[in-house]
């Protein structure tokens, strides 16, 4: 069964100015598609006589680049300082709806190399999911080349989902001024079915660890995308 995340916009003009979320699969940064593929025919032996592997055959973290919907920016924001250091930032289109808009304090601890007031994205499209299904929204995964951080929250979407503009905090890095682009990813949208969990524990297995590292440990390359990896379908 497939399921269906419909997006609804605030207004009329969110239709027709901004782009609707995507697949996050869409959005992989060019930093990532950029690193070597690494496979059984041109692994490298490092200096410790183990393959020298990379990001390119991590299923986890790959998944979680995929994984979900993401918006981006409908058009560029600089970000400057003014003659007291203080930051200010404009959108390029004024007809476009306000992608941003600040506070002026923080609600929650933020690091020291953010700037300490709060930033919120405007979300103009919003998520409706079917009954019992949640989505998590955050910061886009393992995107540190980011100028800012987005919080994270988790929104039942199958009974709020009206057609109202949503507020996301989000924070701006004190070392950064310039231009944040148009199409750059401003948070991921994640769905998920609530279900109830209870925890258990285990006592250690050794004998059943043994025979799964060692299978792990059978290829230099592959073994978990082969043989464990499920994969994951957001259209």
């Amino acid at each position: 069964m497939i399921n269906k995340i419909t997006f609804i916009p605030t207004k009329k003009e969110v239709e027709l100015m901004v782009d609707p979320p995507k697949p996050a699969k869409l959005c992989i940064p060019k930093w990532f598609k950029d690193i070597p593929a690494v496979n059984e025919k041109n692994v490298e032996i490092s200096f410790n006589g183990m393959p020298d592997t990379n990001l390119k055959n991590c299923m986890p973290f790959f998944d979680s680049l995929v994984s979900g919907y993401i918006q981006e920016t409908w058009s560029d924001i600089v970000v400057q300082k003014d003659k007291d250091g203080d930051i200010t930032y404009n959108q390029s289109s004024s007809m476009s709806p306000t992608i941003m808009n600040h506070r002026e304090k923080t609600h929650m601890p933020i690091a020291n190399s953010f700037y300490d007031f709060e930033f919120v994205w405007n979300q103009v499209w919003i998520p409706k999911l079917p009954d019992g299904y949640s989505y998590l929204f955050l910061n886009p995964l393992n995107r540190v080349d980011l100028p800012f951080y987005t919080s994270s929250a988790i929104v039942d979407a199958d009974k709020v989902n009206y057609s109202t503009q949503g507020s996301i905090p989000f924070y701006i890095k004190k070392d950064f001024v310039g231009i944040i682009p148009k199409g750059t990813p401003m948070y991921q949208m994640i769905p998920f079915k609530r279900q109830s969990w209870a925890m258990s524990l285990e006592e250690y297995d050794e004998e059943l660890t043994v025979k799964g590292v060692s299978k792990l440990r059978s290829k230099f390359v592959g073994y978990y995308k082969d043989n464990y990896w499920s994969k994951k379908e957001y259209n």
